[in-house]
């Protein structure tokens, strides 16, 4: 069983390196070292998506925000009108 065992663990790291095209221990840490930085690039890119959404969004409701004060005061200044016609 343990003879099995071994061949099968060897058939399937040279499965393994010859898909990859990986031959040694270090081109093998070469590629995973190449994957954690593609990694962090992706990470760090989403990172930065994510903050300009979110600024975006900040800008979107703060004008929301500034939009509706602007209504507000146009309707105040409406009814002050329409009082001084009332009284007038």
């Amino acid at each position: 069983m343990k003879k099995r065992s071994i061949i099968a663990t060897v058939v399937v790291t040279i499965g393994l390196n010859l898909a990859f095209g990986v031959q040694t221990p270090q081109e093998r840490s070469s590629v995973q070292n190449q994957a954690r930085q593609d990694l962090t690039t992706y990470r760090n890119a989403k990172n930065e998506i994510c903050q300009m959404v979110n600024a975006k969004q900040q800008c979107l409701s703060e004008r929301a925000y500034q939009k509706e004060q602007v209504m507000k005061e146009r309707r105040a200044r409406s009814n002050r009108e329409s009082l001084h016609d009332r009284v007038d």
